[in-house]
């Protein structure tokens, strides 16, 4: 017999409005979950979104063997890696995901991480699966995944070095905080 376990949490929400391509453009993030011990780390995480808010890409690359890592730095040093599925997409039109070609310099994953450089973070949305997802400007959206049940990697993490704080969502789809400096303590 199978048991379903259950969870009652409380969700913040704020909903705030922008300009995208002269729309009115709504962004609705989770300011705080309550309740939810699977994800205790997630209003911390909400901080550091929210510190990198107006700044600007300052690093993007891509790389990898078999899945395409990316790497974003940002103005304030705060840091996001992705390791698992992810989208680049302009105007809504996808332009590169984490399987396209992975030639250096002119393949679509490293064309598609090149366009977010120079770009100021507009928005951003953490789904409460942990799908992370990042609005810059010139309409450039990028969303990262959580990685299927039964992989053995994380799907992404957020670096925030003035802290000592990395939150990495693991394997298991937990996210977990552990020291910048000295990670393996």
């Amino acid at each position: 017999m199978s048991r379903s376990k259950h969870y009652t949490i409380t969700l913040v929400v704020r909903v705030t409005a922008t300009m995208k391509s002269n729309k009115p453009f709504w962004i609705c993030s989770i300011e705080k979950i309550m309740g939810d011990k699977r994800h205790n780390n997630k209003t911390e995480v909400v901080e550091i979104l929210k510190s990198i808010l107006g700044k600007v890409v300052i690093y993007s690359r891509s790389g990898g063997g078999n899945i395409s890592i990316l790497l974003q730095k940002y103005e304030n040093n705060v840091s996001i890696w992705s390791y698992y599925y992810w989208e680049i997409s302009q105007r809504e039109k996808l332009i590169a995901t984490s399987e396209d070609d992975t030639t250096a310099i002119t393949g679509s994953v490293a064309l598609g991480a090149k366009a977010m450089e120079g770009k100021r973070l507009l928005g951003f949305q953490l789904w409460p699966d942990l799908t992370l997802c990042l609005y810059f400007e010139d309409d450039i959206d990028y969303v990262i995944f959580p990685q299927e049940p039964g992989e053995n990697f994380a799907s992404w993490s957020i670096c925030e070095p003035e802290d000592d704080a990395v939150y990495e969502l693991d394997e298991n789809n937990k996210l977990i905080k552990r020291s910048y400096w000295f990670p393996y303590n």
